[in-house]
């Protein structure tokens, strides 16, 4: 190959100087993975973060529910699916969840520290009562209970 140029040479040493180059600084992050919890996408699909740029999310796509685990990437301020990623069946992905414990063995005989996942993971009753308001039956229930406290209070005063 032919020889660099001076002028190329000279404007490496320009940029190799004392003086410092100032660099970009990159965006601060909003908010941490930990922070965010489940969410909601311009297309109503429930979504949960991996990372910066990784999501699951629960998709249907011509009327069968899907687990959607894909890289995002950001376009006009909007977090965008890139091609990156996989969208498993109910059916494959109950066999991933099956799997997964011989799985984390099979890592911890690796060495590699696995969280029990199941002992922080919320139950489906604390899911549903966080998600769903109470049932008429439910406040009935307690609609019930704060009369029957009431008149328990009258008879206590009347005493």
């Amino acid at each position: 190959m032919g020889r660099p140029s001076k002028k190329r040479h000279v404007e490496e040493d320009v940029a190799s100087s004392d003086e410092e180059v100032a660099k970009p600084s990159k965006k601060a992050k909003t908010k941490t993975t930990s922070e965010e919890g489940p969410g909601k996408d311009s297309e109503g699909n429930s979504f949960w973060p991996l990372g910066t740029t990784r999501r699951v999310t629960i998709q249907n796509f011509k009327g069968k529910n899907y687990i959607n685990i894909r890289e995002y990437y950001e376009s006009n301020g909007e977090l965008r699916p890139g091609k990156k990623g996989i969208m498993l069946p109910l059916e494959q992905y109950n066999a991933l969840l099956t799997a997964i414990p011989a799985i984390n063995v099979e890592l911890e005989s690796k060495g590699h520290e696995m969280p029990d996942i199941f002992a922080s993971a919320p139950s489906t009753s604390e899911l549903k009562l966080s998600t769903k308001s109470p049932s008429k039956e439910q406040k009935r229930k307690k609609k019930k209970m704060n009369i029957e406290a009431t008149s328990d209070e009258e008879d206590a005063e009347s005493n």
